[in-house]
């Protein structure tokens, strides 16, 4: 559950790794909620898959890295989240944002 000072707070919260991130917008009459759940494609089986932040099961399994990256990145353009790609090791690779940022950052491998 979330502590009572975000939850009465007039803006919407997720919580990520445990620590709480604001993704709301606050307005003068209550509150906008905003649910991100970036993707990651992450080693499955000996292939790849693709699972959204928070969930125990993947969503899409594949037979390589490219076309789970496919998946995700539309999905993301859907969803405007982050995909997050991770190496066999599992740690992270890259990430790719398809959301609104009003200050993107300058991405230098594109």
């Amino acid at each position: 559950m979330f502590p009572a000072h975000l939850v009465a707070a007039p803006c919407a919260y997720y919580l990520h790794e445990s620590r709480h991130q604001k993704t709301g917008s606050c307005t003068g009459k209550g509150f906008t909620t905003m649910s991100k759940k970036d993707i990651h494609v992450v080693p499955h089986k000996g292939g790849w898959a693709t699972r959204r932040e928070g969930a125990g099961d993947v969503s899409s399994r594949h037979r390589t890295q490219g076309a789970a990256y496919d998946t995700a990145r539309r999905d993301a353009k859907r969803d405007r989240v982050e995909v997050v790609t991770h190496r066999r090791d599992g740690t992270i690779r890259d990430s790719d944002s398809f959301g609104r940022d009003p200050n993107p950052p300058r991405d230098k491998k594109h």
